[in-house]
């Protein structure tokens, strides 16, 4: 590849420029060491059509188209030679040739700061910028209490794929198999606050889970049942978050928790599946047993400040700089609240 000279001594100022201080300037010296220093770089940055008579800075009508109307200084030139250099166009998206992430006075960003060095995992999750651990000022749904239960939840099934029994009902040993469970999801989830408590107003947070299993009966024979769970965390039995100190079982804890309840905004919970839904042999009855886990998180509304990273390209301020757009998927099942239940 042919290397352009310059004669620095035929350098002509832009017309926008003082012609004292630009040529006096060594930033004229830096732009031309740094379009030098570009043809050596792994990235082969080409500099074309630069002769001994050409000049360097552009005149103002060049400037105007390439800038839409608006002039373009030496220096705004060379550092956007600087910033050109640090990037490589590839499948329409700006890649940084190295990436590093440091968690500045801030500790707390070291594993994601872990993901962003790792060169594997930056690949694969588009992380494309250098980014130090800063903080962000957020609105979120901040977790305060927690209630974590246990479930099993037992139901009678047909026994027989025509859901018909024997002359006293039940299994009838000796005629078809037991079904087994072909597969299962969760339908329908909620929880609300319980003002009409029967001991005392507001103690607990009433929950439901309604299930959707499909029984397999052999060959294409399949059945479907919804089994529901209705069950109650008491005030009691909430641990608050980060502490994990629980509300006391008497008046004093009942009043704690009536002051938080105040604050509360919402909830969620997480269901986990234990292990598989199974059918077992009770007497002359199939029962089908789900073993699952809610975890009943209670919300509220917060702004918070948080250390965080912002591992994409990030323009100067004022600038567009990446777009993020979020889809909440509407086709499929979509879990909502339960109909016919303690909430509705």
């Amino acid at each position: 590849m042919s290397k352009g000279f310059i004669n620095k001594d035929e350098l002509e100022p832009p017309e926008f420029a003082d012609p004292a201080e630009e040529t006096a300037s060594p930033d004229i010296d830096e732009a031309i060491n740094e379009v030098v220093k570009a043809e050596d770089t792994d990235d082969e940055q080409v500099v074309e059509n630069l002769d001994e008579n050409k000049e360097l800075a552009p005149t103002g009508a060049d400037n105007n188209i390439l800038k839409g109307g608006t002039s373009m200084s030496c220096k705004e030139e060379q550092e956007l030679m600087r910033e050109e250099a640090q990037m490589d166009v590839a499948d329409n998206e700006f890649t940084m040739n190295t990436v590093t992430c440091t968690t500045g006075d801030d500790p707390n960003c070291k594993e994601c700061c872990d993901v962003v060095n790792n060169h594997t995992k930056r690949e694969r999750f588009g992380y494309q910028i250098n980014t130090t651990c800063e903080c962000h000022d957020i609105c979120v749904q901040d977790v305060r209490d927690i209630c974590v239960k246990r479930r099993t939840l037992k139901t009678k099934i047909p026994c027989r794929p025509d859901g018909s029994a024997g002359c006293r009902g039940g299994f009838l040993p000796g005629g078809f198999p037991p079904p087994t469970v072909r597969s299962w999801r969760v339908l329908c989830a909620e929880e609300c606050l319980d003002p009409t408590g029967l001991s005392r107003p507001c103690d607990r947070i009433r929950n439901e889970v309604e299930f959707e299993v499909v029984l397999n009966y052999g060959g294409n024979n399949f059945g479907v049942v919804t089994p529901k769970d209705t069950f109650d965390c008491f005030f009691y039995q909430f641990a608050r978050f980060p502490s994990g100190n629980r509300f006391q079982n008497n008046n004093t804890g009942f009043n704690q928790w009536r002051n938080e309840l105040a604050f509360i905004d919402g909830s969620c919970k997480v269901i986990i599946f234990e292990r598989n839904p199974f059918i077992t042999i009770e007497g002359n009855d199939c029962i089908l047993n789900i073993e699952y886990k809610v975890i009943d998180k209670l919300w509220k509304n917060e702004n918070l400040l948080v250390s965080a990273l912002r591992p994409y390209f990030n323009a100067p301020e004022g600038g567009q700089a990446n777009v993020t757009v979020k889809k909440e998927f509407e086709q499929g099942h979509k879990i909502g609240p339960c109909v016919n239940g303690p909430c509705t």
